[in-house]
C-alpha cells in the first residue's frame, strides 16, 4: 500500500509539473496577440504572426521571445538590425534570424519576406498607471488651464479656425513654457476637443469648469 502511495504521489507531482510548465511564460500559442505589420512600400497589415515566440540574436545570448510579451519590433532592412521594445518596458537589440515571417490576416495567410518589413506593433494597450492626490488634480488643472488658453491663441493667430475645429499639439505646444507638451502627473490623458469645448483629463474629478 506504502508503495502505491509513493508512486501515486510521484505521479501527481510529475503532472503538477508538466502544468505548470505548460503555463510558463514563453509557452503563449501562436496567435494570442493581434499586431499591426508596417512594410517598406508604406503598406500595412493587421495580422496574427503564425509563431509562438520570437528568436532574436543579442551580443549576450540567443533568446527566444513570446510574441505576447512584445510591443514593438523595429527592422532595419539594410542591416537587418532588429530592436525590440517588450511590454514590461525592457529593451532588446540584436539580429532577428528569420528570413519570413507568415502571418494570418483578413487577405488569408500570408509569407512575407522579412526584407520587406520594418515594424510589428501589438495592437495591445498597456492601462495607464493611475497615482492621483489632491496636489495632482491641482496641477493638473492648472495643465488643461493651459491648454485650453494655447487654444485661443491658436485661434486667434489663425484667424480661420471654426469653433468645431481641434487644433493639434503641434500648433499648441509653441505656448507651453519651454515648448513642452503637457501631462498630467496622476498618468492621465488628454483630449484637446474643439476650440469652444473644454480640454479633458481621463482622471476622474481633473475637469476644469466654466468660470
Amino acid at each position: 500500500m506504502k508503495t502505491n502511495f509513493y508512486v501515486l504521489s510521484l505521479g501527481l507531482l510529475f503532472a503538477t509539473a508538466l502544468a505548470v510548465t505548460a503555463a510558463e511564460p514563453g509557452k503563449e500559442p501562436a496567435g494570442t496577440n493581434r499586431f499591426t505589420l508596417r512594410l517598406t512600400d508604406g503598406s500595412s497589415l493587421v495580422c496574427q504572426p503564425k509563431l509562438a515566440a520570437l528568436p532574436l540574436k543579442t551580443s549576450f545570448a540567443d533568446v527566444q521571445i513570446p510574441l505576447a510579451r512584445i510591443e514593438n519590433l523595429k527592422l532595419d532592412p539594410k542591416s537587418k538590425t532588429a530592436t525590440l521594445l517588450l511590454l514590461n518596458g525592457d529593451k532588446l537589440q540584436g539580429e532577428c534570424p528569420l528570413t519570413d515571417l507568415t502571418v494570418s490576416s483578413a487577405l488569408g495567410d500570408l509569407k512575407i519576406d522579412m526584407a520587406y518589413i520594418t515594424e510589428l506593433a501589438t495592437s495591445f494597450q498597456k492601462a495607464p498607471v493611475i497615482s492621483d492626490s489632491p496636489a495632482k488634480r491641482s496641477q493638473c488643472i492648472n495643465n488643461l488651464r493651459l491648454i485650453d488658453h494655447a487654444k485661443q491663441q491658436v485661434a486667434t493667430a489663425s484667424q480661420t479656425m471654426a469653433d468645431k475645429d481641434v487644433p493639434g499639439w503641434d500648433q499648441l505646444t509653441p505656448y507651453f513654457k519651454g515648448g513642452a507638451k503637457a501631462t498630467c502627473p496622476a498618468g492621465g490623458s488628454y483630449t484637446i476637443n474643439a476650440l469652444v469645448v473644454n480640454p479633458a483629463c481621463s482622471v476622474p474629478g481633473h475637469q476644469l469648469t466654466q468660470e
